[in-house]
Parts: C-alpha cells; sequence; structure tokens
C-alpha cells in the first residue's frame, strides 16, 4: 500500500502542524517529528474528514523503547537518542510515523558567531553548530543538510558536532565566518574563513583544522570581531590580527598575525566590534579607538579621517580615554556602541541608541556614558547587532532591537530599557551575535532563539525562519536522518 505525505491544514477542523503519515484513508497526525529526551507529544488518528476513532480503539506501539515510549493516550515521551518508528493500529489500519529523539547539549560557556554557535563543554571540548560554508564547524565532515532559502543545499551542522581536533580550551570566540580557542597553556588555534587574515596563521587560507597563531605567545583572554581577534597577553599587551577597519589596528591593513596595538597601555579585558575596540586598561580606566560616527568612542568628536587620508567619518587609531565613565570591569561592543559593567554589576552605554541600544530609556545617541535604566546589577553582558543583554540573578534582561522579540514568543520589538527576555528563562550565561542569541541555563542545557537558517540555532532543524522562543541546542548522535 502507497504511504502518502499531506498537508495537515487539508483536514480542518484538526489542523495540525506536523507530517501526516496516511494509508487507504486514514492518517497518523503528530505536531512535530523531533522530541528531546524528556519531552512528550501526542499523536492521533484521523480519517480523511478529520474524525478520531475512540481512543480506547486505537493500539499504540514503539519499534525502541530506549529511544521513546507511547501511552494509551497516544502521548510519546523521549527516552533516549536515536530513531523510533511510532505504530498505530485501528481496525484493519497499522500505520507508522518515525519520531527523532535528541539528546541536549550541556555546555559551561558558548560563542554565537555569523550563522554559527560554538561552546565548550566541562571537558573543554569544542562542539559547534549551523554553517559550516568556510569550515566554521571546524569539522570538514559536516553534510549538506541545509537549504539556501532560494534553492539548493549547502554544507551545515544543526546538531550540536565536536571539532575534529583534539585539543581542549578554556575559552572561544566566534566571528562572522572564523572561531579561536584559547587552551589551558595559553595558546590560541584558529578555523574557519581566512581571506583577511583572521585565523593568525600568517596566511590567507582558510582551515577547517584548527591552527595555532603565529608568535608563540602566551594569551589570558580571547576576543573575536566579525573578520579578526584580539587577545590580551599574560603580561597585558593587547595583540590582534585581522581586518583593520577604521584603524583598530593602527593602520588600515590585514594583519595576517597578531599585531600589538596600544603599546602604551596594558590591559585587564577588551571587546572589538571590527570598527572599534574598547578596552579595560589594568589601571582601570576605559579606552577606546577606531570609529566615533555615533560617540561610541566615549568622546564628543574626533577629526574625519577614515579611510585614511580621506575624509568620510570620524576615527582615530590612537586610543581615547572615556573619562564620563566609573572604573569598569568588562566592556561589550555592538557595531554602533559600547556598554561596560562596573565591578559592582552596574551597566553604563554610550553611542548609537535611535533603538535603544543604551537601555536608558531615552533612544537619544549619545557619547557620554549613561547609566542602563532599571538599577540592575549584572554577572555579566553581551551585544549583537543592535542589542545588548545582561544576565541578573538568573533573569536574562535585554534592551535594543530584536528581530525575535528577545526570544519571548512575540514580533520583532524594541525595548528603550531592558526587558526580561528568553521567555523567562533561568540561564547564567548568554552570548549575541547579527542574527542569533544563544544562553546556557544552570544544568548546562543550552537555548538559542533568532534565525533558525543555516542551522544557526542547533535544535536539530533548519527552516529558515524567525524563531521567537528560546529552543535547546541537540547533540548530534550520528543518525540525524529525520
Amino acid at each position: 500500500m502507497t504511504r502518502l505525505a499531506w498537508i495537515c491544514l487539508a483536514l480542518a477542523p484538526v489542523a495540525w502542524a506536523c507530517t501526516i503519515y496516511d494509508i487507504e484513508g486514514m492518517a497518523l497526525l503528530s505536531p512535530k517529528q523531533t522530541i528531546v529526551i524528556g519531552d512528550t507529544v501526542s499523536m492521533v488518528v484521523v480519517d480523511r474528514d478529520g474524525v478520531m476513532p475512540l481512543r480506547s480503539a486505537v493500539s499504540w506501539s514503539s519499534s525502541d523503547s530506549t529511544v521513546a515510549v507511547i501511552d494509551e493516550l497516544g502521548v510519546v515521551r523521549g527516552i533516549g537518542p536515536g530513531v523510533a518508528l511510532i505504530g498505530a493500529v485501528t481496525g484493519d489500519y497499522s500505520l507508522t510515523i518515525p519520531m527523532k529523539v535528541w539528546e541536549p547539549a550541556r555546555l559551561v560557556s558558548v560563542a554565537a558567531g555569523g550563522t554559527h554557535t560554538c561552546g565548550l563543554t566541562a571537558a573543554g571540548q569544542a562542539l559547534c553548530w549551523g554553517s559550516n560554508t568556510d569550515y566554521q564547524m571546524g569539522n570538514r565532515w559536516a553534510q549538506s543538510k541545509c537549504e539556501w532559502p532560494i534553492g539548493g543545499l549547502f554544507p551545515c551542522a544543526k546538531s550540536a558536532i565536536p571539532i575534529d581536533s583534539e585539543l581542549r580550551f578554556t575559552a572561544l570566540a566566534a566571528g562572522y565566518k572564523h572561531v579561536c580557542g584559547l587552551t589551558a597553556e595559553g595558546s590560541v588555534h584558529c578555523w574557519g574563513l581566512n581571506g583577511s587574515g583572521q585565523l593568525g596563521d600568517g596566511t590567507t587560507t582558510g582551515r577547517w583544522e584548527p591552527a595555532p597563531v603565529e608568535g608563540g605567545h602566551v594569551f589570558r583572554t580571547l576576543e573575536a570581531s566579525g573578520s579578526g581577534a584580539c587577545g590580551i597577553a599574560v603580561d597585558g599587551r593587547l595583540l590582534c590580527w585581522g581586518e583593520s577597519s577604521s584603524g583598530i589596528l593602527g593602520d588600515s591593513d590585514a594583519h595576517l598575525t597578531p599585531t600589538e596595538v596600544a603599546p602604551a597601555l596594558r590591559f585587564d579585558r577588551v571587546a572589538t566590534s571590527g570598527d572599534h575596540v574598547c578596552g579595560v586598561a589594568t589601571t582601570g580606566a576605559t579606552w577606546c579607538w577606531g570609529s566615533n560616527s555615533y560617540g561610541q568612542l566615549g568622546i564628543d568628536d574626533v577629526e574625519p579621517a577614515c579611510p585614511p587620508g580621506g575624509a568620510v567619518y570620524p576615527c582615530t587609531s590612537d586610543p581615547v580615554e572615556v573619562v564620563d565613565v566609573p572604573p569598569l570591569d568588562r566592556v561589550v561592543v555592538e557595531p554602533l556602541g559600547t556598554c561596560g559593567l562596573t565591578p559592582g554589576g552596574e551597566a553604563f552605554c554610550w553611542g548609537r541608541n535611535d533603538q535603544g541600544q543604551l537601555g536608558d530609556g531615552t533612544g537619544m545617541d549619545g557619547w557620554q556614558p549613561r547609566a542602563v535604566a532599571g538599577g540592575h546589577t549584572f554577572a555579566t553582558l553581551s551585544a549583537g547587532a543592535a542589542q545588548v543583554c545582561g544576565v541578573e540573578a538568573g533573569s536574562l534582561w535585554c534592551w535594543g532591537f530584536d528581530a525575535a522579540d528577545f526570544g519571548n514568543g512575540g514580533d520583532p520589538s524594541t525595548a528603550l530599557e531592558p526587558v526580561v527576555a528568553a521567555g523567562e528563562l533561568a540561564l547564567r550565561d548568554v552570548s549575541l551575535d547579527i542574527n542569533h542569541g544563544c544562553a546556557i541555563a544552570p544544568d548546562g542545557v543550552t537555548w538559542c532563539w533568532g534565525w533558525s537558517g543555516e542551522g544557526a540555532l542547533g535544535h536539530g532543524v533548519t527552516d529558515n525562519a524567525i524563531e521567537s522562543k528560546p529552543l535547546r541546542v541537540v547533540l548530534f548522535d550520528f543518525d540525524d536522518t529525520y
């Protein structure tokens, strides 16, 4: 007998967003074909008119009870990773539907890139998910399983896969199409796109296997921009490589190996957007340089000097001190703004504010640092394209603009001051990028929201949609069929 796939909405009034397997007039309906261990999903049997037989007339079964079980009411529960065939027998009809069960990824840190994300396990193993067009996965075997919106397939990982390396890391930093990792010994290794020298290995050759950054430097912190990276050496020197937009590396040239930046200063923390850099010096003062088109350097103005020799927009390659801000513990940057945290967790922001990026409730741009509204005390901050998020006592708060409603399940929204985000999940860390955000719960389960294309959310599917509710990242199990 032929098995056909129907569109659920054709079966009104029983209209589910689902896949249907039909045999001779009967259909088995499920809202979804993938679940995570511990989750449940309810199935029903209907005829062509949408009429359900009495539940007592349906006998349910699972082909593998170690993967999924189903009760007499048609409720499936995920037990272990794998695929189980869920069966329903009613009268003379026997129907089956495959159910994929995933194991959630449990991580200690996460770093979101352009259309990919990587995270670390407790053992320091790097796992990545998302686009692999330039080997961002650190694994050349990621299959062509993602669809372009205009058609065709390309390599990606829609679940978290280990990079193909025995290296173990203490921190990761993700750029637009590259990733860098810091080992316990202080060495940095990078992989992915390398057209601007963002891997720091002295070449412009992209690599799927982590390559050591040249120079034998010993680093203690690591940050990435869209097309580059920076690290603070153990002696406080700031070393950067990759693209040098707006003079952030002292000139307009790409640097294929680490170059010392702001040599007169020593740093504890640094952040870079690719167009400007800000860092907290060992003295406690905050210094910024690069583009100042919206006051993101924390000064009123600088001479129009970008590109070098031209008069296009204001920038400087010389660090300038941000004088109207209290001593900061750390800084984060988004393309046109900067935020910092005091040791006590108070947040200050400066730069562009047309979509609430400064979080002060005004929507007005400003070069002078302003306190983020609400009196929050954040443990950590992360900046995306036009938004900033911070974790306070396990709650995620965000401000600015987000196409995914800050993970709260609604339409695109703007917040001029902090709002509770991620559907009030309890979280302890967050990482944002241009199109998506990811955060880690206290139990290590990792959640992502935003654009789901190219596998960027790691939840086992890729549908080129905006997911406005957080979804769990799942582990690749070598049976990624559905």
